[in-house]
């Protein structure tokens, strides 16, 4: 097997890739997919940030900015570099440097295209855990939630829920109620009182890549100078007529927090259509699936058929009709998105 030039790579203090998520797992997926070009470590960068025409990287040389080459010009944009990428550059320099390869991705966060339902888009690549922030204000939207719980899961990276601004929750028990049936671990916080924090440090892991996720509003970015005790994120006021909040982020972005773990801002979504072969509908209604299994016929449509465990629940009062209802809309949209 070649190997890759790993024979005067720094160590772990000053290196910027390895501070990145660089490990030994990736210098093997390396050599393994590309072991005729056999690049060295200087040829390596990690996609921090990323815009129309222009990707800025962490290298052993420090932070450059990159061109892509031509042949992504001709693939989708899914095919593209996005956040989290580690890529191949043909030469690292300050004002020269281009994008060639993608080394092969161990998942990928997208969505359906806003406007377009036609094609996805990529939100972040390499990611290990998803911090899903709602928030406990007025601006409670469950089912917003458990799109972005299905959309996780979907993609291969662990769910995490987490509920700001418990201090303005007026009936947090409740709220977090309409949760049920969600597969992912819950987490109400305040970061404006500094309370519920310590609940996340075990998930931000040394090299893990954990991303933010949630509409404008609810705290990522004040969230995210909370963990990093810094305040490197623009923040925001809310519109007190609808509780709704002002995008401050308007780019994905890479952070290295001194767990060793990296954090994705993200900017807020308007539009979160489930990409067909992206999401996980299961996990965001696991006790609906559960009850599916236990329906008389296997092609039950939970519409009055004798026998239907669904309906029988909706009856007891164990689940509510507008909770089916959800379900039944996101299974539809997924429909459609699979057949366009």
């Amino acid at each position: 097997m070649n190997q890759i030039h790993t024979h005067s790579e720094p160590s772990a203090s000053n290196n910027p890739i390895i501070t990145f998520g660089w490990s030994e797992t990736w210098s093997q997926t390396l050599a393994d997919h590309f072991p005729l070009r056999n690049p060295s470590l200087n040829q390596i960068g990690r996609v921090i940030s990323a815009h129309r025409t222009q990707w800025t990287l962490i290298t052993l040389k420090g932070v450059v900015h990159a061109s892509i080459a031509g042949h992504f010009h001709e693939l989708d944009n899914t095919e593209r570099p996005v956040v989290g990428d580690w890529v191949i550059c043909n030469e690292i320099q300050s004002d020269s440097t281009v994008i060639d390869a993608i080394i092969p991705r161990t998942n990928l966060l997208k969505r359906v295209a806003p406007g377009k339902h036609d094609s996805d888009q990529a939100v972040a690549a390499n990611v290990d855990r998803v911090f899903i922030v709602g928030g406990l204000d007025e601006d409670h939207e469950p089912r917003r939630l458990r799109r972005y719980v299905a959309l996780v899961k979907g993609c291969d990276a662990e769910p995490i829920v987490v509920l700001n601004k418990s201090d303005l929750g007026t009936d947090t028990e409740t709220q977090i109620n309409e949760l049920h049936g969600i597969d992912a671990p819950i987490h109400c916080v305040s970061v404006e009182q500094q309370t519920g924090l310590d609940q996340l440090a075990p998930y931000l892991s040394p090299g893990s890549t954990i991303a933010l996720l949630g509409s404008s509003g609810v705290g990522k970015s004040t969230l995210i100078n909370a963990l990093t005790k810094s305040e490197q994120r623009e923040t925001g006021a809310i519109r007190s007529d609808d509780s709704k909040g002002r995008h401050t982020t308007t780019s994905r972005e890479l952070i290295s927090h001194c767990s060793g773990a990296i954090i994705m801002d993200t900017p807020g979504m308007r539009e979160l259509a489930l990409s067909s072969d992206a999401s996980d509908l299961d996990s965001s209604f696991s006790d609906l699936t559960a009850l599916t299994t236990e329906c008389r016929f296997n092609d039950c449509s939970h519409q009055g058929e004798p026998g239907c465990a669904v309906q029988a629940a909706i009856d007891q009062g164990i689940i509510s009709q507008d909770h089916f209802a959800d379900y039944q809309k996101l299974e539809r949209e997924q429909i459609v998105n699979t057949e366009r």
